[in-house]
């Protein structure tokens, strides 16, 4: 019922609040305006052009360290 402090839809505010625009983001595709500052810092950050970058294959190329939670083996060959 609603009437009680831990309702779904109240407890589920945040997630719908910020999930929702991503999600909206996310499937329009947007890309911001790419300005010359943002042509600098790729050119800075990456090692080749970023237009030639292969993102399926450097998916796995971060330090251990980074890693949030590790995946299980499995997740990893469907990868």
């Amino acid at each position: 019922p609603s009437f009680l402090p831990i309702h779904l839809g109240k407890v589920l505010c945040y997630c719908r609040m910020v999930y929702l625009p991503m999600s909206y983001l996310y499937g329009k595709r947007f890309v911001g305006p790419i300005t010359p500052l943002i042509l600098k810092l790729r050119e800075e950050l990456h090692l080749q052009p970023y237009e030639k970058i292969n993102w399926n294959k450097t998916r796995h190329l971060f330090a251990k360290e980074d890693m949030y939670t590790p995946h299980p083996l499995v997740q990893d060959l469907i990868w």
